[in-house]
């Protein structure tokens, strides 16, 4: 019985493995998943920032209340990617692979942010008596501070705003293969683990692309490994077809195979190669 992995079709992000600016990141290297939520995000915050100047200026709700309907909409288009992602999470076992706790974290935020929202803007519209807010509205705003702060700490959604506008602005011949920076960037879609025909084999979690780089590079890099982890990771490592696929299929045109190449050379001149040798061959 042939495996699902040699007949299923996979669209490319793109052909040229170009790296993507961030418009295109933003745009047609989406889904409407992605563009619902990316969108709604992006616009509530705008649009809450531009809350927070006029609320300062101290201006009437008549001239808040066009923002006030924005920012409801913007938020509603929000909740609505949210709960698509909500689908994708429970069906698509390579996403759930790929985003890990920190998605379930801010969905807990999010979740709550949109259910404070929706109450104010309930009462904006005539639906909610005042006095049934009670201390909602600054619940709302304390909910949004946390979640920056939070989803920032854990490598969540907002680390990886971050971290993506900063990659996008990088020297584009740079951007291709500077993990320690696409380790945060990464919008955990999947598509890496989906493609890998090592995992789609063993079904492990360590032949994940993704996952296998971000676990182990960052260590790398610090240099403070013990000799047993330095030939976990040199077995890890080898064992990758450098097939390419994952690089065709990411929405960043990440240089998997070129960051692979990159570790291994680390790992030969940081430590002896045939100190890792011997380990290997001694069991």
């Amino acid at each position: 019985m042939r495996s699902k992995w040699f007949t299923k079709e996979y669209t490319l992000s793109s052909l040229e493995l170009k790296v993507p600016s961030l418009a295109e990141l933003l745009t047609t290297r989406m889904r409407i998943d992605d563009l619902l939520f990316h969108w709604g995000m992006i616009l509530s915050i705008l649009s809450a920032i531009v809350l927070e100047i006029l609320y300062v200026f101290k201006l009437g709700i008549s001239e808040l209340s066009w923002v006030v309907w924005a920012h409801g909409i913007f938020g509603a288009i929000l909740i609505i990617g949210c709960l698509a992602y909500l689908i994708r999470y429970w069906r698509d076992e390579y996403f759930v692979a790929a985003t890990g706790t920190a998605f379930l974290a801010d969905t807990i935020f999010i979740s709550a942010i949109a259910v404070t929202g929706s109450a104010i803007s309930l009462n904006f519209l005539g639906l909610l008596p005042r006095e049934y807010l009670g201390i909602i509205p600054e619940l709302h705003v304390v909910l949004v501070y946390a979640w920056l702060i939070i989803s920032f700490a854990i490598n969540g959604g907002v680390r990886h705003t971050v971290a993506t506008i900063i990659w996008s602005l990088k020297d584009r011949k740079k951007a291709g293969i500077d993990y320690i920076l696409f380790s945060d960037a990464c919008g955990r879609c999947g598509k890496c683990i989906e493609v890998c025909p090592l995992y789609e084999s063993f079904r492990e979690e360590g032949e994940a692309p993704a996952l296998k780089l971000r676990k182990h590079l960052k260590k790398i890099h610090e240099g403070s490994l013990s000799l047993d982890e330095k030939k976990k990771i040199v077995e890890l490592m080898c064992v990758c077809t450098l097939c390419g696929l994952c690089v065709g299929v990411c929405p960043y045109s990440f240089r998997f195979v070129d960051v692979y190449r990159e570790l291994l050379e680390q790992v030969n001149e940081m430590y002896s190669l045939p100190e890792v040798v011997t380990a290997i061959g001694s069991d």
